[in-house]
Formats: C-alpha cells, structure tokens, sequence
C-alpha cells in the first residue's frame, strides 16, 4: 500500500473533518458530530492534523493531531507537541500503520526542533517505548488544574529528573 504523509495547520483544514472524525469514532465512539465538536473546541489554528491518506483510494487512513502544549516541569516551562488522537482505520489495524504515523510525528518533532509529549494508558506504553518515546517518572502531574495520574512520555526532550511535577496547560 502506497501512502502519502500530509500535514495541515487546523487552520486550514477543510473536507477532511468528516473522514477524520469517522476513523476517531472507531477508537473513541461518541458520534461523528461528537468528535467534529471535539476536534472545533480542542484544536487551536496553528495546532497540526498528520494523516495518512491511501494513495489509491484517496481515502484517510491513520490519523493524528499535534497540539501546541505548554508544560511546566518543576519550574521550567516549555512548549512541546502532544500527540492527540492517535489512531488508525480499523480495516488496516495491525500492519504497522500505527508506528509509521508515530515516526512521521517523531520526523517532524525533530525536524522542527520541537519536543513531544504524550499521555497514554498502560496498554500502549511498549508501543510509544518501541517507538522512541520515553517514559517520565513523575511525583505529581496535572492537566489544567486536575490531578492527573497516568502514563506521560516523552520525545526529544532533554534528560528530564524523575519525581518532578509537572503541569499540562491543556487537555489533548
């Protein structure tokens, strides 16, 4: 299968909301128009859509977003990339799909200069580390104002100490 790496700024994004929200809803199912309101309420302008679009049928296959994040570890603030919505259309699960879409995300981090950061369940924690990304031993962690006490890692970022705190401006 031959597939081409897009990226838009949300800004502007057009006709592919509605493919975008179809394969988002096979992950994380709360109606299409659910996950258009998300992506409109969530996703500022600059913030990045990576797609993965099958060259034959034109069609979005493996989808992402990269939102702009600022984080603050111990003191320090920076501004890093969250990988959001990472996910890939059912029909081609298990192909190794998902961690092209990753490593494209991790081509354009460094690329750009930036670091990443990404919030994950248990379950996913062997597929980012097989991908590069590394996981951040933290004493406290909080998106906005809410304790938050899962998984985060992290991509090109700089050695980072354990049993820091760490402050997430936004949910993605």
């Amino acid at each position: 299968m031959n597939i081409v790496w897009k990226f838009i700024t949300h800004k502007d994004i057009r006709g592919e909301l509605i493919q975008i929200a179809t394969i988002k809803d096979q992950h994380w199912i709360h109606g299409i128009s659910s996950q258009i309101k998300w992506i409109e309420e969530n996703i500022d302008d600059q913030d990045i859509h990576l797609m993965g679009i099958n060259n034959d049928s034109k069609e979005i296959i493996a989808y992402m977003a990269l939102m702009n994040v600022i984080v603050e570890i111990n003191t320090f603030s920076f501004s890093l990339l969250g990988l959001s919505n990472v996910c890939v259309d059912n029909r081609f699960a298990g192909k190794g799909l998902g961690s092209q879409l990753v490593n494209q995300a991790n081509k354009y981090i460094v690329e750009n200069q930036k670091n990443g950061i990404l919030l994950c369940k248990d379950s996913l924690l062997s597929f980012y580390d097989k991908n590069g990304w590394s996981l951040l031993k933290y004493k406290e962690a909080y998106i906005m104002d809410d304790l938050y006490d899962k998984n985060v890692m992290l991509f090109n970022v700089p050695l980072i100490p354990n049993n820091c705190c760490i402050k997430i401006s936004k949910n993605f």
